[in-house]
């Protein structure tokens, strides 16, 4: 018997568990035979009751903790490339404690936040490396207050 096509996708249970995780609750994600997610999350310490939310209702929380997960890695990074104007890739991931799984520097994830950054003219690439724009400048202290 041949099975029915998937109704969610792996980044939108990645994202429901980055949820949970960033909401500082307990909690797991339960997949029904219908292929619905459902996020179950505890009401305390140490009660066994749960209540249970559809991932559509947690998706503007989802995605607002995501957004302040972001803007916060991508001050650090602003940070650190304040600090060390010439560094590599890995250094920044290094400086930042981002490590990947297996311990090795999360480059990746430089990668992705310098883009980010990039797209909105807080750095420049140029031949030595990122460099940090006026605009930058002026996001590195207005976060710092």
């Amino acid at each position: 018997m041949p099975r029915a096509p998937c109704t969610f996708r792996q980044r939108d249970l990645a994202r429901a568990i980055r949820a949970i995780a960033s909401a500082g609750v307990e909690g797991r994600v339960e997949i029904g035979r219908d292929g619905k997610m459902v996020v179950v999350i505890a009401r305390g310490r140490g009660s066994l009751r749960y209540q249970r939310a559809n991932t559509e209702q947690l998706t503007e929380t989802a995605r607002q903790e995501l957004a302040k997960v972001a803007r916060l890695n991508e001050n650090l990074l602003l940070q650190a490339l304040s600090n060390n104007p010439a560094s590599w890739v890995s250094d920044l991931a290094k400086e930042l404690n981002w490590f990947s799984s297996k311990n090795a520097p999360h480059k990746s994830k430089v990668h992705r936040t310098l883009a980010r950054l990039k797209k909105q003219k807080l750095v420049v690439l140029e031949r030595d490396g990122y460099t940090i724009t006026e605009r930058g400048q002026n996001a590195l202290e207005k976060a710092s207050q």
